[in-house]
């Protein structure tokens, strides 16, 4: 082979590499449309605006109240709305608008605290029983299905006869009352997740190990299939 003569070179190697933006232009069909911003809707902004009212009146509400909650203010019941009362009196003379400030910490905590244990109870329950199933998910589902069966309001004024009337006591009845509806939604998507086929290849290679030769003995043993 001669030294003189320079290989040629291909057209392909001397060629610049084509940077990604550039192939991704080339690609992309000419009238493709782009992307608009999707922008948020007129009732999810009420609703955000509304929840933030609530949210800052159950914070600052019984230090802007103009009144005392329980403070017998006006003689007129009943009394119209007006400058001095802008929600008008109750039936013993009280403001309206004071008792809503210094009430909205409580209708707050209390139905946050009791949504909050509701799910939490409820999904924890329905994953034990989707889990455990036989005898475990028979006894709990049928609990759950008796506290449904129960009416509420007599299910709370069994339990303020039993255990006096306080906030903690309304958490947990509020909480008890709406934790099946938790519970059923949790168990019939874990119960449709443990049929799945990789769950059940999970189970069976799972062996419980029993070994009387070893003082020390590992609670399960993976063996290969």
């Amino acid at each position: 082979m001669n030294p003189n003569i320079i290989p040629p070179t291909s057209p392909n190697l001397a060629a610049p590499a084509a940077t990604e933006k550039e192939l991704l232009e080339e690609t992309a069909p000419a009238d493709a449309p782009r992307r608009r911003r999707r922008l948020p809707s007129i009732g999810g902004i009420l609703g955000l605006l509304l929840v933030g009212f609530w949210l800052l009146m159950a914070l600052i509400g019984p230090w802007v109240a103009p009144y005392d909650a329980n403070g017998l203010v006006s003689d007129d019941v009943f009394g119209p709305l007006s400058l001095q009362f802008p929600l008008g009196t109750d039936y013993l003379g009280r403001d309206i608008l004071s008792r809503l400030l210094n009430g909205a910490p409580y209708t707050l905590g209390v139905a946050l605290l009791a949504t909050s244990l509701a799910c939490l109870s409820g999904v924890v329950l329905g994953l034990v029983a989707a889990a455990a199933g036989g005898w475990a998910d028979g006894a709990i589902s049928r609990c759950q299905d008796a506290l449904i069966a129960i009416p509420n309001k007599i299910f709370a004024l069994i339990m303020v006869a039993s255990f006096g009337s306080s906030v903690p006591l309304l958490i947990v009845m509020a909480a008890i009352a709406y934790m099946p509806g938790s519970y059923r939604i949790a168990r019939a998507l874990a119960v449709n997740v443990m049929t799945m086929d990789y769950v059940q290849v999970a189970r069976t290679r799972v062996k419980p190990c029993r070994t009387s030769s070893s003082s020390r003995c590992c609670r399960t043993c993976y063996v290969r299939c």
